[in-house]
């Protein structure tokens, strides 16, 4: 079910009574991914705001400086904290060839407790979780993230839950995957 119209070409603009000026933050968000996603098709009822936001997650995703095993162990868990089905489709195969463990990878599928994670992925699921849960992390979880990643590491690393929590509550808000958003299964 999608309460809101997904815009993911130049006819959805037009029928969502969108100016023709956005047919470049479109043709911009397409030709950064090779097509407009979900999160996109939503969010281009705002057009400069959906540029924005695609600016951002490309900064994140590929200009980076966490390891992408890192980065996307720290998507997964993000997505399967807030229930987002979508960001769980997207990115499993990703995290999966970035060098995340299949058991991690089920593990967080299973919402597993913290002991079924080994070594930093310990860190950085427990981060993105507890950041999920409470909009912060305590000094315990901080201190461990800071010791992997440093200073300028554990920004990053709060940047990219922040921008997928984003990501989620656009999805889970605007366009569900399924009412009962089945994650974890």
């Amino acid at each position: 079910m999608t309460r809101v119209p997904l815009i993911t070409d130049q006819a959805g603009l037009e029928r969502a009574g969108i100016e023709p000026s956005a047919r470049d933050n479109l043709a911009w968000i397409a030709g950064s991914r090779g097509e407009v996603t979900r999160p996109f098709a939503v969010l281009l009822h705002r057009p400069e705001l959906a540029r924005k936001v695609a600016e951002l997650g490309a900064t994140l995703r590929f200009d980076g400086h966490l390891r992408d095993d890192h980065r996307e162990l720290a998507i997964l868990a993000t997505g399967c904290a807030h229930r987002c089905e979508f960001e769980w489709r997207s990115h499993r195969d990703i995290a999966l060839a970035a060098g995340v463990r299949p058991d991690a990878v089920a593990a967080l599928r299973a919402d597993a407790d913290l002991s079924a994670f080994v070594g930093d992925e310990m860190v950085l699921v427990a981060f993105a979780r507890e950041f999920v849960a409470t909009s912060s992390v305590a000094d315990a979880t901080f201190d461990a993230a800071h010791g992997l990643l440093g200073t300028a590491g554990v920004v990053e690393l709060a940047a990219i839950v922040g921008y997928y929590s984003l990501m989620a509550s656009v999805l889970n808000i605007c366009a569900p995957t399924t009412p009962e958003r089945p994650i974890p299964s």
